[in-house]
């Protein structure tokens, strides 16, 4: 097994942030919530996403520490351009509107999203 500098819900997560950076198929990023680290299905998920995003991946961010193992670079997030309509996009947007405060560091980012989803549905419904 690969060596990783992240507890595995810290990598998790980060992974996830990741690829909800590069996409807004939810589909293809929930691939990435039940993989192991340093997997055969990590590097499946990542190819799947490779194909359906363009996406920057460098030796040192979550998603390559994720299925490769490593030490995941602080900075990351200044290297990685979001896509237009992303996952995480639409997180921080619901977020703006919705949950002030930011979760952790092991948040599932994922389920975060569906959660103010459904805040933003029951929202628009009163109206």
């Amino acid at each position: 097994m690969q060596e990783h500098d992240l507890e595995t819900d810290q990598l998790r997560a980060a992974a996830l942030e990741h690829a909800m950076r590069t996409t807004s198929d939810a589909s293809v990023v929930i691939a990435f919530k039940s993989a192991e680290p340093s997997s055969k299905e990590a590097l499946t998920a990542l190819g799947h996403l490779a194909s359906v995003s363009q996406m920057s991946l460098f030796a040192d961010s979550p998603l390559a520490v994720f299925c490769r193992g490593g030490h995941v670079d602080t900075g990351w997030r200044s290297r990685v351009q979001d896509s237009p309509n992303s996952l995480w996009g639409e997180l921080e947007m619901l977020n703006a509107l919705y949950a002030p405060t930011s979760p952790s560091a092991e948040a599932d980012h994922m389920d975060n999203l569906n959660e103010l989803r459904k805040v933003a549905k029951e929202d628009l419904t009163q109206q």
